[in-house]
């Protein structure tokens, strides 16, 4: 159904009455390729952009749809970038953790914003607390700007299932989150409980 017209400019609008300094950042964002022509993300990663000159011989039309494109790019390169980033390490620290404990499980498909592991089902418990660490717990930014410095972090949702890009049954569902279905062994079962697992990981910072 198409949406009456104005609609799109009342959302931003009421967008910015909410939150000016997100629309004010944005706004300032969209003209980094102009000003600075880069910007430095929370991880460190930086993102470059180069526009053509006006005697380039690239004519107006293109060169201003190029700025355009590029300043629509930096208005979600910050957001994306942290998130993605945060997948990455999360992905290496997790390898790392579940090799050092000795688990089966291994991390299978990175999506942007979502880690996938693949584990036996006597390790799903450990294995989604390992998930609140390495994404969450331990896996965090910090923002720093001319209003102070901040932390983020996200919340974690893990979800169980049989296979990858299916949903279970909610029969399944509740046999996945019963601990005595398929239940830990004893090795298994105190690592989960363990009051210090961060301490015991030693995940450290880098991502190489």
């Amino acid at each position: 159904m198409k949406p009456e017209p104005g609609v799109g400019e009342r959302g931003l609008e009421s967008i910015h009455a909410r939150q000016p300094r997100a629309t004010e950042f944005l706004e300032e964002m969209a003209k980094v390729p102009t000003t600075t022509g880069s910007y430095r993300a929370a991880s460190g990663r930086i993102r470059h952009s180069t526009l053509h000159a006006a005697g380039s011989g690239v004519g107006w039309r293109t060169r201003n749809s190029i700025e355009s494109a590029l300043g629509r790019e930096f208005k979600n390169f910050p957001m994306q970038e942290s998130v993605g980033s945060t997948s990455a390490r999360a992905c290496y620290w997790l390898l790392k953790a579940y090799r050092k404990l000795g688990l089966q499980a291994r991390p299978m498909v990175c999506l942007y914003d979502s880690v996938v592991t693949l584990a036996p089902l006597k390790e799903r418990f450990l294995v989604s607390r390992l998930h609140q660490i390495c994404m969450s717990d331990q896996n965090t930014w910090d923002y720093e700007d001319e209003h102070g410095k901040r932390t983020l972090k996200y919340n974690i949702d893990n979800e169980y299932n049989w296979s990858w890009s299916t949903e279970p049954k909610k029969s399944d569902l509740e046999k996945l989150r019963d601990p005595t279905y398929f239940p830990a062994e004893e090795r298994i079962a105190k690592l989960t409980a363990y009051p210090n697992l961060l301490v015991l990981l030693d995940l450290g910072h880098a991502i190489t």
